[in-house]
């Protein structure tokens, strides 16, 4: 699909257990790092730094033994062609075992066009 500057991302987001980072990733090639648009976003974690080139913290963030709801006007942050849909939960700084998350009730839709205009 394609993301327009209309386009928007509503999702669920959970953190039974805390991790570094939980994230959703929209991109159009395999490497998200390097592929020059700010297609990632961060949900929640305890290692999460400010927004960066390619990704972007969501506010609020998801803490602990949470679940929030996010709608979020993607095409604010990158328009182009989406290839790839992922999802990570980064934990190398203890033990990769811990940490749970879990993403739900995703839709990706395109808001309708307004046109308003004044009777003469």
């Amino acid at each position: 699909f394609v993301v327009t500057p209309s386009t928007v991302l509503k999702l669920t987001f959970s953190m039974p257990v805390e991790e570094e980072t939980g994230m959703l990733c929209l991109s159009h090639e395999k490497n998200v790092q390097r592929n020059g648009r700010k297609d990632c976003f961060i949900f929640g974690g305890n290692d999460v730094q400010s927004s960066s080139t390619w990704f972007t913290v969501m506010n609020p963030l998801t803490e602990e033994g949470e679940t929030t709801d996010y709608e979020i006007l993607i095409g604010n942050y990158f328009t182009g062609p989406v290839n790839f849909l992922g999802f990570a939960q980064d934990n190398d700084s203890s033990t990769r075992a811990r940490g749970e998350s879990s993403w739900s009730n995703i839709e990706i839709f395109t808001l309708p066009s307004l046109n308003i205009g004044l009777d003469d």
